[in-house]
């Protein structure tokens, strides 16, 4: 009984300022709500990616935001997902196709590739994919993670931002992790 109440007093806990999270310097993100920064070929966005699905079924009156850090080409790539409104499905497939087969996506064959593989219209695709709108898309997530990295804030992927305020400093607990970032977007 005594380690059932222990176990739940752990779970239940605030998170801590400086274990769980750190403030940031104000203004490097003007977004409410949560910001993710992550890349595509990375295994550990790849399992985060289930637990930004849980905050969205739990707490869909939180805005997330992704931003994807990389080269423009994958920034292209995320934002053309977005324009079309492919979807979560979309999202994942790009995740599937790198990290478990190994498909690569570093020219625009390899787009129009993806975009074949899983039924989309590829001309549309790409015409998408090459419009001012999401290359300025693309290129405003870029400044946004250099602008981060600049000020010591991004050191890699995933990052979560909560509100423009705190980062979050992931760690195994999944569990944690969800009760941090919904805990840091009440504040």
């Amino acid at each position: 009984m005594t380690l059932f109440l222990l176990f739940s007093l752990a779970i239940t806990a605030q998170p801590q300022l400086n274990k769980d999270y750190e403030v940031i310097p104000q203004g490097l993100i003007n977004d409410e709500g949560i910001t993710e920064i992550f890349g595509y070929w990375c295994p550990a966005c790849f399992t985060f990616e289930s637990t930004v699905q849980d905050i969205k079924e739990r707490r869909p009156d939180i805005a997330i935001n992704q931003v994807p850090a990389g080269d423009e080409t994958i920034a292209r790539l995320y934002y053309t997902i977005k324009a079309l409104n492919l979807g979560e499905e979309a999202h994942m497939n790009v995740y599937k196709d790198w990290q478990l087969k190994r498909k690569s996506f570093r020219t625009e064959s390899d787009m129009t590739a993806f975009a074949e593989r899983h039924g989309y219209n590829a001309k549309k695709f790409m015409e998408v994919y090459n419009s001012f709108g999401v290359g300025l898309k693309a290129k405003n997530a870029l400044r946004l993670v250099n602008s981060l990295s600049n000020s010591g804030v991004f050191d890699g992927v995933p990052t979560v931002i909560v509100n423009g305020k705190y980062k979050v400093r992931r760690g195994r607990d999944i569990e944690k992790n969800i009760s941090t970032i919904i805990y840091l977007s009440d504040l």
